[in-house]
């Protein structure tokens, strides 16, 4: 444990909050958590060194919520997808609909090639619908609940024959 001054341990006490997934929120704002050699760290304002999440709760850093393996795997599919999310809405995508030939795409492109016209596919949970030209057919195939039964490779082609 790093000894802190007396106005640090203050600020840490009221204003700093650690959730169960090890982000760190200072008057209600994330702070950036910095790994470093395997120690997860912040920077509080006006300070020059890094403080680790542990110093933090001994200092008397409010803890929200418990450490379970559920709510850890949660907040990290919260973190990573707000930015996937964020992007599509940018781009048009809705949530469920995905580019059926990205790799294709993405291969042309780094081999430069002129790349694939793009076709679109739609998902919920295990069920896929075929690949469409547009993505409204494939908003339409899934608003009728038209999803593929067969198919030629992967785990479930053994259960269409």
């Amino acid at each position: 444990m790093i000894s802190l001054d007396s106005y640090l341990r203050t600020i840490i006490r009221t204003q700093v909050k650690i959730d169960a997934a090890s982000r760190v929120f200072l008057n209600g704002k994330a702070m950036v958590v910095h790994t470093v050699a395997g120690v997860r760290k912040v920077q509080l304002p006006n300070t020059q060194f890094l403080i680790s999440l542990e110093d933090l709760a001994l200092n008397g850093a409010s803890i929200l919520g418990s450490r379970t393996p559920r709510n850890l795997a949660l907040y990290g599919a919260e973190a990573r997808w707000a930015e996937q999310r964020k992007h599509r809405e940018e781009v048009g995508l809705p949530i469920n609909v995905y580019v059926a030939n990205a790799r294709s795409i993405q291969y042309a492109i780094n081999h430069d090639r002129p790349p694939p016209v793009t076709r679109y596919i739609g998902r919920r949970q295990d069920k896929m619908t075929e690949v469409y030209d547009t993505i409204e057919e494939v908003v339409q195939a899934m608003n009728e609940s038209r999803w593929r039964e067969s198919f030629r490779r992967g785990r479930l082609s053994r259960r269409s024959k």
